[in-house]
């Protein structure tokens, strides 16, 4: 049987079955093929691999996935090709991968010697080996082409869109938040492979947890004081929540998965905004990933970008980039009348098709996890492309949405497999994917992916060039995260009782808090603070760190060496999705992450980088596997908090007294607690923002 390829999900899989007869098992051979024909019992596919170079030795890490419905016992790899390349690594066969059950699977890492082979070039890797069912052995064989990252250093190009506004004349009136359905974004990125380790010298040094110091008027510069902390609770929601929340011109705006709310000063309340209902009906409906940034004055606009997708598979996804004054907030409730909106889709922009030509996104190109960065004159957006395509990165002049409504000039990256440091024959292996944009940006935006477990590569687009760079910036080793399913995924169990999910792509119901893995290492947190940029990622267990916890690397832009590393971590229980944003005068790095596991309930906890001591905002009492792929955290703009405080906003997943007491519990049986906190070092910038 030849290999075949087929499009499954967002990206694409190449996969094969070859079902070798064992010797003395002809007839039970024979039957299991003849059951197999009618009814898949193992099928082993070649998913996205990661790929990471180190000098001329180029690492793959590739996951075999089973998506039939048996389970495949003793899979051992025997032997592996990458084109002519001189394998380096397995040293030798075979190599025991385990049992991959149905839906999940294994990852296998094989490094090359490509000094040979061109940079340019396309060639076969392909993984032979073997497995058991009911003790019989059967043989198998995944193939894939696969290229190579473009080189480092490099430099893009960028091209000019423009976007006319959307029609508001078919609004529809705005209602509560009726329809709830599973989330259907799933930004799952490739396994991070693993290079020969680099130690660093610093100690790690454990962070603890301790009560929310809840005070507005501490003066003592080192303290950490908290000026707000509010609840949104919301019953029927699904988890995960995703929220994200900007403030300024005296409102306070948070979004989170479907749904998004808004408070004015004075108020004790939220007021729960439905943006399906709102906006105009046309063939996008509001899906997932939403998030929201303030633009302070002059301009005094907040930005609500919102993730869309459509009933019709072949028009894939979109956004709307949607703008309105505090003013017009308050004056039309929160409603469509406040919003000058544009639908940002795929064909508005463009990707390199087979023979190198420059040419129009397909409208079934699916977007997906979004982020907003803020810089002196633009505001930068960003988006993965299907793990086929890449990662787009794109800027609107400030001054343009202060103008709206109008068409919207917009300048973007030519080529999002550049931008996203994706293999030559765009095969869903991207350096930089699912990773955010740094936050209080300045006059240059940045933004990094992993090469391997020991090296970022770091982009740059200057707010004064139409042109953007990257190149490899060396730092200390961890051990990368795995995403769920996968063998090699290290669980956070927390404490039950669990969260049950339905829907035909839910996710099991398990007291493993980070089964989804959070990006499977990808930079969930960026922030530019003067010449240094920092990036955050959860990390496995490695080393002297017992738990899954967050790394981050402190880059100095000046030279784009590594100038600190360091970690956020506990032996009791693991921390992870991190999120950075920077205050105004001190330069100080805010942080907004969640823990859990041990005796702890997934929750929502904030903190300064570099100090030892995080506080949590939440008070769970129920785990879930899917706590999500982000929280937020913004520099806040209340004018009497002088720049020293964030806006931060997490989750946690509470159960309702009208409870039973079972286990797992269904979502009309839980609260979903979005915690707003207003914090900061409340004497850091008396002198004024």
């Amino acid at each position: 049987m030849k290999p075949s390829s087929r499009v499954w999900g967002s990206f694409r899989r190449e996969r094969v079955r070859l079902w070798l007869l064992p010797i003395g098992a002809v007839a039970i051979a024979m039957a299991v093929i003849i059951a197999h024909a009618q009814f898949p019992v193992v099928d082993l596919v070649a998913d996205a691999p990661g790929v990471g170079t180190l000098d001329q030795r180029y690492m793959i890490a590739l996951p075999i996935g089973n998506e039939g419905t048996g389970t495949a016992t003793n899979v051992q790899v025997t032997g592996v090709t990458f084109g002519s390349a001189p394998r380096l690594s397995p040293a030798a066969f075979p190599m025991p991968l385990g049992t991959i059950a149905p839906g999940g699977n294994a990852v296998f890492q094989a490094d090359f010697d490509v000094t040979g082979l061109s940079q340019d070039g396309q060639y076969p890797l392909t993984v032979t080996g073997t497995f058991q069912i009911n003790e019989t052995t059967f043989g198998f064989t995944v193939t894939r082409s696969l290229g190579f990252p473009p080189a480092s250093t490099g430099t893009g190009v960028t091209q000019t869109t423009m976007i006319p506004a959307e029609d508001s004349s078919n609004g529809v009136s705005a209602g509560n938040i009726t329809e709830v359905d599973e989330p259907d974004d799933d930004n799952e990125t490739a396994p991070v492979p693993v290079a020969p380790f680099f130690v660093g010298s610093q100690t790690p040094i454990i962070t603890a947890l301790q009560p929310t110091p809840f005070s507005g008027g501490d003066s003592n510069v080192s303290a950490v004081a908290f000026d707000t902390k509010e609840s949104l609770n919301l019953t029927g929601q699904t988890d995960p929540a995703e929220p994200s929340v900007a403030s300024g011109g005296g409102l306070v705006f948070l979004t989170f998965n479907w749904g998004a709310a808004y408070r004015e000063d004075g108020d004790t309340t939220f007021t729960i905004l439905n943006p399906k209902a709102m906006f105009p009906p046309h063939p996008y409906g509001v899906c997932c990933d939403q998030h929201v940034q303030y633009l302070p004055a002059p301009i005094d606009r907040f930005v609500w970008i919102q993730q869309l997708n459509s009933s019709d598979k072949s028009l894939g996804g979109a956004y709307r980039l949607a703008v309105a004054s505090p003013s017009d907030i308050k004056k039309f409730k929160g409603q469509k009348a406040a919003w000058n909106a544009w639908v940002l889709k795929p064909d508005r922009f463009t990707q390199l098709n087979a023979k190198n030509q420059i040419v129009p996104m397909p409208q079934s190109n699916g977007f997906d996890f979004p982020t907003l960065a803020v810089g002196n004159k633009f505001l930068h957006i960003s988006w993965d492309v299907n793990q086929t395509v890449g990662f787009e990165v794109l800027r609107i002049a400030l001054s343009d949405l202060q103008a709206a409504p109008h068409n919207l000039p917009i300048r973007f990256v030519t080529n999002p497999a550049q931008s996203g440091g994706c293999t030559s024959n765009n095969s869903a292996s991207c350096l930089a994917f699912s990773t955010v944009l740094t936050q209080d940006t300045g006059d240059e935006v940045f933004w990094a992916g992993h090469n391997g477990n020991s090296k970022l590569r770091v982009f740059n687009w200057a707010e004064d060039s139409n042109a953007y760079h990257w190149r490899e910036v060396g730092i200390d080793s961890f051990t990368p995260a795995h995403s769920r399913g996968s063998s090699a995924h290290t669980p956070s169990n927390a404490p039950s009782p669990i969260l049950q999910y339905t829907g035909p792509k839910a996710l099991p119901s398990s007291n493993d808090w980070l089964y989804r893995g959070g990006g499977a290492g990808a930079i969930r947190g960026a922030t530019r603070s003067g010449s240094k940029i920092y990036f955050a990622w959860n990390a496995d267990p490695g080393g002297t760190i017992p738990q899954s916890h967050v790394e981050v690397a402190e880059i100095d832009i000046s030279t784009y060496t590594k100038s600190n590393q360091g970690q956020i971590w506990n032996d009791k229980f693991a921390f992870a999705f991190p999120s950075l944003s920077t205050n105004a005068c001190t330069g100080e790095i805010g942080v907004s992450l969640a823990y859990g596991g041990g005796a702890k309930y997934p929750n929502h906890a904030v903190g300064f980088w570099g100090d030892s001591t995080f506080y949590p905002t939440t008070d769970g009492s129920v785990t879930g596997s899917s706590y999500g792929d982000y929280v937020t955290i913004r520099q806040n703009h209340t004018s009497g908090l002088h720049g020293a405080y964030f806006d931060a906003v997490g989750y946690a997943i509470q159960k309702l007294s009208s409870a039973g007491s079972g286990s797992p519990l269904t979502k009309s049986e839980v609260s979903i607690d979005i915690r707003h906190v207003v914090f900061g070092r409340s004497g850091a910038c008396a002198g004024g923002s």
